[in-house]
């Protein structure tokens, strides 16, 4: 289930993290922005600098240590000490998508199956066939756009909509090089 460009590797979480049981919706995020909520669609069309600002934001309410640092509104760095809010790693998102609560780890969030017999998530379904160039012919999970955060039942992780609906930042970086040893 991987990529040419994807390697597996070894990963030790030095400590416990905790990930958003949902996506952030357009509400939350405005309170952030300080404009008025749009509804529970989940929050799309940010930068990676504004998710980032919006976990600083977080730890602010909370009185946490911010985890990024900024200057003049753009991340320059951060604090690995910080116990504030932040992006998880892409291997802390991989985690909880194919691990968490799991007898072993599955290709997809849903498990090995390519085939889906019940709507588990918001995906390129038949209603996406003129829009995209790939996508299930017998699968129809009632959504033609975005889905409300949350329409979906839980996956084994407890977590909502990691099979699909909108795209998450992580707090990584994603490259097409391999590295190399």
């Amino acid at each position: 289930g991987q990529r040419a460009n994807e390697l597996i590797r070894a990963v030790d979480f030095e400590r416990a993290f905790y990930i958003s049981n949902m996506e952030i919706t357009n509400v939350q995020f405005n309170f952030f922005r300080k404009h008025p909520g749009e509804g529970p669609l989940p929050v799309v069309g940010v930068s990676w600098n504004d998710a980032a600002l919006y976990c600083n934001w977080l730890s602010g309410k909370e009185g946490f240590e911010p985890f990024y640092r900024v200057r003049r509104d753009v991340v320059v760095g951060f604090s690995p000490s910080s116990r504030g809010y932040r992006l998880p790693t892409e291997a802390e998102w991989e985690y909880a998508a194919k691990y968490a609560n799991k007898r072993r780890p599955s290709v997809f969030v849903w498990g090995n199956d390519y085939e889906l017999t019940k709507a588990l998530g918001n995906i390129a379904d038949k209603t996406a066939k003129d829009a995209v160039k790939t996508y299930l012919a017998d699968y129809n999970d009632g959504f033609k756009g975005i889905a409300p955060s949350g329409s979906f039942a839980a996956e084994p992780s407890g977590l909502f909509d990691m099979s699909g609906n909108v795209s998450e930042w992580v707090h990584d970086v994603y490259s097409l090089s391999i590295p190399i040893k």
